[in-house]
């Protein structure tokens, strides 16, 4: 009897492994980054912190969007509307956002990226949550769904509904309360999420693993 419990413990420890193995090796996308930063942009824009804790943007300059595990890799310069102190003016995409002030809530980086886009709005979405750190230098973290331009998408050869979270990070000079203060550096990043099929992939393996496992346990008990 121990010997079948000692096959049924393998047997379930090779099939999970397996399982690893497939989902890792199939055409997940976990590993496909698109980036929007400052770059060489320098500072720029304005962002004011309220009273009630909400913050707005507006004119944020983003010079560059970095791509990674995509069909097209690199580095491209972001241009529009933006200034940026070390690029001057009409150097960069323009980043807009709202927390909450006001009853909106969105985000947008409008611009385009020449060699894939054209002027447009780039990336769209709401804000979901966010944290404020004040001090000598103001930080912000925030999160929320998002879209990005299609063509922007398909020029990078990514297809289908891959991004749906964005992060996004701000350093900013003191931040007080209903007094614009200037933006020093921004990153936004999206990363891919699993592909549907891997997520069933994992169910499915999970449920099989589940089912022979009872099965085992059901041989022993009879012997």
């Amino acid at each position: 009897m121990r010997r079948k419990r000692s096959i049924v413990a393998v047997s379930a420890s090779t099939l999970l492994a397996l399982l690893a193995f497939s989902i890792g090796g199939s055409p997940a996308t976990a590993d496909v980054v698109v980036d929007f930063s400052t770059g060489s942009a320098g500072t720029g824009g304005s962002i004011t912190l309220f009273a009630d804790g909400n913050l707005t943007g507006s004119g944020i300059p983003i010079a560059t969007l970095t791509a990674s595990g995509t069909a097209l890799d690199g580095t491209y310069g972001a241009v529009g509307t933006a200034t940026g102190s070390a690029l001057g003016s009409n150097c960069c995409a323009s980043l807009s956002f709202n927390t909450g002030e006001g009853g909106s809530n969105f985000i947008q980086i409008y611009g385009s990226v020449p060699g894939l886009t054209a002027a447009e709005a780039l990336l769209t979405g709401t804000i979901s949550s966010f944290n404020l750190l004040n001090g000598s230098v103001g930080l912000v973290d925030a999160a929320g769904p998002d879209l990005k331009a299609s063509d922007l998408l398909a020029a990078l050869g990514i297809s289908g509904a891959q991004f749906g979270f964005f992060g996004i990070s701000f350093a900013t000079n003191t931040l007080l309360v209903g007094s614009p203060s200037t933006v020093i550096s921004t990153d936004i990043r999206n990363t891919a999420v699993p592909e549907p099929s891997a997520l069933l992939l994992l169910g499915t393996g999970i449920l099989g693993l589940a089912a022979y496992a009872s099965r085992g346990r059901r041989v022993e008990n009879r012997a």
